[in-house]
């Protein structure tokens, strides 16, 4: 056994050059019994590391080009269709820039994708927040399934947020079965408490439980602060997760613990950065591993037409490489700034 774990961690070593990933994919669409009913959901789930990674980007582009970007944050909450949406914001460089033109997800075309919206800025000094991005989260994903009367704890890493979001799923959906096949609505019971950590009383934050009959993943989000809990920005918190009883085995009634974030209420607006966000919802199209690319048309520079200078977009590689040796800075959105 010990051999296998060292053979695990080689391979888990990020090489130079090379980025290899050891991550567990998603499952497959479950399988039903064999009974006679109708089942059109399927599980969907996103892969939170992409070959972009996490960090921030601060190089000049010039020109039209194709860029991937830097992802500099990544979360997911639900969509009122119960299912997943991601949340990712992705750093192309330093701006201004003239254009941010065609998005591309999976090497296809965002606006082909139904439940995709997208944000754009420019990187200009004054720019406003991202619609929908107002606030960042910091997402710890789980996938760990709760076991009856097995608690699973979890400390926060940081104690620089504002509220503490979690996601709940059944990714087999929640159902009986009799012993002639026929199928009945099965119940799971389970609570979720918090406390200060070290030291706090643990407080309960749910005490309930699910009843369904549907083969159909299901995902629920919760937040303290809607569950009465104020979180104190500056402190830690400790939460525990329990499954506590199940009516029937003889079915599905895996409860998962998905995800948990850290919530930053703060409008993060990144003057001077060129900023894309994508918002998508899962679908049958979109889900797992993610790649993002955008056409752009590169950074506004001083150029002279033997008159006067102007701030402009140019393809003239003298104007480019004059840029590039002075490193100008350009403050405002007017040209005459």
């Amino acid at each position: 056994m010990a051999f296998w774990k060292e053979v695990r961690k080689f391979f888990e070593i990020p090489f130079v050059g090379l980025k290899w990933i050891w991550k567990e994919l998603a499952p497959d669409v479950p399988k039903p019994p064999a009974v006679e009913h109708p089942v059109s959901a399927e599980s969907r789930s996103f892969e939170a590391e992409t070959s972009q990674m996490e960090g921030l980007a601060k190089p000049r582009f010039y020109g039209e080009c194709q860029r991937h970007g830097n992802i500099i944050a990544q979360w997911t909450d639900i969509a009122g269709s119960g299912r997943e949406r991601l949340y990712t914001i992705l750093d192309l460089g330093e701006g201004p820039i003239e254009e941010i033109g065609n998005v591309y997800i999976n090497d296809q075309l965002s606006s082909k994708y139904p439940g995709v919206s997208v944000v754009k800025r420019l990187g200009t000094m004054s720019q406003t927040v991202m619609s929908g991005f107002e606030k960042t989260k910091l997402e710890y994903t789980q996938n760990t399934e709760l076991k009856e009367d097995i608690p699973i704890y979890f400390l926060t890493p940081n104690s620089f947020f504002d509220d503490i979001e979690f996601t709940l799923s059944l990714p087999d959906g929640l159902w009986g079965q009799y012993d002639d096949g026929s199928l009945f609505k099965n119940w799971i019971t389970f609570e979720v408490k918090i406390r200060e950590y070290p030291d706090g009383e643990w407080v309960t934050l749910l005490d309930t439980y699910y009843e369904e009959c549907t083969y159909k993943p299901h995902f629920y989000l919760y937040k303290a602060s809607e569950l009465g809990f104020e979180i104190e920005r500056g402190k830690q918190y400790q939460l525990k997760f329990t499954k506590t009883e199940t009516l029937s085995h003889a079915g599905g009634d895996r409860l998962d613990l998905r995800s948990i974030r850290e919530v930053v209420d703060t409008s993060f607006v990144r003057s001077g950065k060129t900023l894309v966000g994508v918002r998508i919802k899962a679908t049958d199209r979109l889900h797992g591993k993610m790649d993002f690319k955008v056409n752009v048309k590169g950074r506004i520079i001083n150029t002279y037409n033997g008159e006067v200078w102007t701030l402009q977009y140019s393809n003239n590689r003298a104007w480019v490489v004059w840029d590039i040796l002075t490193q100008p800075i350009i403050e405002g959105d007017s040209p005459e700034t």
